[in-house]
């Protein structure tokens, strides 16, 4: 139950707010797959190299949505390096 709803969405808003930074800086200055930042992050349920499978590819997805985010802002650029998309700070 929420009984402060103002309350609420700020603390949502700084969440993510706080996420966005540390996609930022889990890139690598040489660039970074979504794998990489994905296996940086801190995920409340532990690592993503002893996550099963399909909790694995939920973690990426996430990550790669905060990453697309932080493009379309102007906060990382991205590069196809052969068959394999890296992300890159600016």
């Amino acid at each position: 139950e929420i009984r402060d709803l103002k309350k609420r969405l700020t603390e949502i808003e700084d969440h993510h707010k706080h996420r966005l930074d540390e996609m930022v800086a889990f890139v690598d200055s040489g660039g970074s797959t979504a794998w990489d930042v994905a296996g940086r992050a801190k995920w409340a349920t532990g690592a993503l190299a002893d996550f099963e499978p399909f909790m694995q590819r939920a973690a990426v997805g996430e990550t790669l949505v905060h990453l697309e985010y932080l493009f379309e802002v102007g906060r990382l650029s991205k590069v196809m390096r052969g068959r394999t998309l890296s992300w890159l700070p600016v």
